[in-house]
């Protein structure tokens, strides 16, 4: 058994029995959370263990625009109550460590452009940044030039050219 699982195991049986050997007549209650409901074990999900499920869903548009007032406190910024409802509602879907990450990316940004605050541009440029990853700049790769895509549209046409020519002087050739 690899050493990991065999930690986990040992983790987990130690576990159910801490929650087996509870006194039915004292209330205690053990609170778990995880992302991942399908990989727990069923031995944690039967009765009298974890056995309610409460969903807590993403936040709405008003937990969004509280998430982000509590985290905007804790930095310089320039942003108005205006502001933080737009982002909010800019943010459909996204978890409050995503909306933690959209700040923590300003700051960063703003520090890298000499800013002294956090500007709303900062935030939108955070947000693209969580949501669909970093910029991909240019490496200079013909594709991106016009004269490259020229050269090879010209290339392109002129192979199909002359396979077209070669094509017909076969067909005429064997044909006659």
């Amino acid at each position: 058994m690899h050493p990991q699982n065999y930690k986990f195991y040992l983790t987990l049986n130690q576990l159910l029995v801490e929650m087996d050997g509870f006194n039915n007549t004292v209330h205690i209650m053990v609170i778990a959370a995880t992302n991942r409901i399908d990989t727990l074990d069923s031995a944690l999900l039967r009765p009298g263990r974890f056995d309610r499920i409460v969903y807590v869903p993403l936040p709405d548009v008003g937990g969004r625009k509280k998430i982000l007032e509590i985290y905007v406190k804790k930095i310089k910024s320039n942003l108005t109550s205006t502001d933080i409802e737009k982002m909010a509602k800019l943010t459909p879907g996204f978890s409050g460590a995503d909306l933690e990450n959209i700040v923590n990316e300003a700051t960063i940004l703003a520090t890298r452009n000499n800013k002294s605050f956090v500007t709303v541009h900062e935030f939108y440029e955070a947000r693209d940044k969580v949501s669909m990853g970093p910029e991909r700049k240019s490496n200079g790769n013909c594709y991106n030039n016009n004269k490259c895509f020229l050269f090879f549209s010209m290339l392109y046409y002129s192979l199909t050219y002359s396979l077209l020519c070669f094509c017909f002087f076969f067909f005429c050739f064997f044909l006659f």
